[in-house]
């Protein structure tokens, strides 16, 4: 196991501990969940070889706040099939799991700026029109910043960018595929 495998296992069961250490203090009112629909842009490199796809998905989330300062949130992501470009009809997905400690700051009445850190367990597949198909899994760590604004005190609109970076192998190349997303999306408390 790398030593970025590694971390990431250790900082995934660190927030888990951390937040189920303290859900029991939470009332479920404080809970929220929402909707996420964004632009992911892929940049595989590997083998002196770099191709580029881009495509829409979603992601459905679930959170709670730790304190003021601090929340946990756990997700499905799709996020969605691009055509590789110049890939003679080449496709990427990836969709799986993600869970991220988000830390907030204040910036204005209804307004909060957060970044998160957390783990994004993935499945990917690579699709060449029929000839080559291939799937990989696996965990990487994921970073994100973004802005909430509050429209009413059950609803808040979000804008987020997140950052990762997908350790694969096609065939016997080692590739990175960079899987950065950009998003809009609604969240709703009871």
């Amino acid at each position: 196991m790398t030593m970025r495998k590694k971390l990431a296992v250790f900082m995934g069961a660190g927030a888990l501990a951390l937040a189920a250490s303290t859900a029991h203090a939470l009332e479920t009112d404080q809970m929220y969940y929402g909707i996420d629909v964004g632009n992911t842009d892929y940049e595989a490199t590997g083998g002196g070889v770099t191709a580029e796809a881009s495509s829409t998905g979603f992601r459905l989330r679930l959170g709670f706040p730790i304190n003021e300062s601090v929340n946990f949130e756990a997700a499905w992501v799709n996020q969605g099939e691009g055509d590789v470009d110049n890939g003679g009809g080449a496709k990427l997905a990836a969709d799986g799991l993600q869970f991220s400690v988000m830390g907030l700051m204040p910036t204005g009445d209804n307004m909060n700026l957060f970044g998160r850190v957390g783990l994004y367990m993935w499945n990917g597949e690579l699709k060449d029109a029929g000839v080559f198909s291939g799937t990989d899994d696996g965990t990487d760590i994921f970073f994100g910043v973004g802005l909430d604004y509050s429209v009413s005190d059950n609803m808040d609109i979000r804008v987020e960018y997140d950052i990762v970076t997908i350790g694969t192998t096609v065939g016997t190349t080692s590739t990175d595929v960079d899987a950065n997303s950009f998003g809009i999306g609604v969240s709703f408390r009871q």
